[in-house]
């Protein structure tokens, strides 16, 4: 089996897509729709890479972010911030803040390609 991403979103429609997508191109998924169990989840299924949208329900995914990567064992693991909102480029510098940051909408070879890069 190919390598595992955590996609969490809570737009259902979006996350079937890019498991669909990821799917089709060899990757190994799992979805939440929030924000809640995403430490346990990735205890259990041990992503290689997280797609972590900006606003999941009435948690925020930078603050979200910051605590998987200030978790021990798993701030090595990239993420990706998945998101409409067009300010989040000053969170990459932030300790905490995620490795890359895709905007919604996206070309989806562009959005492959940057997938891969965290994934080779």
């Amino acid at each position: 089996m190919g390598k595992k991403i955590l996609i969490v979103d809570d737009d259902a429609e979006l996350q079937f897509l890019l498991a669909q997508i990821l799917g089709d191109a060899g990757y190994q998924t799992c979805c939440l729709r929030n924000g809640k169990s995403v430490i346990e989840t990735m205890a259990q299924f041990s992503p290689d890479l997280i797609l972590l949208d900006v606003k999941i329900g009435n948690i925020d995914g930078r603050s979200l972010c910051k605590h998987i990567k200030q978790t021990a064992g798993m701030e090595v693991i990239p993420i990706i911030l998945v998101s409409a909102v067009d300010n989040l480029y000053a969170s990459l510098d932030k300790e905490g803040g995620p490795d890359d940051i895709i905007l919604k909408p996206f070309d989806l070879d562009d959005f492959l390609k940057r997938v891969r890069v965290f994934l080779t």
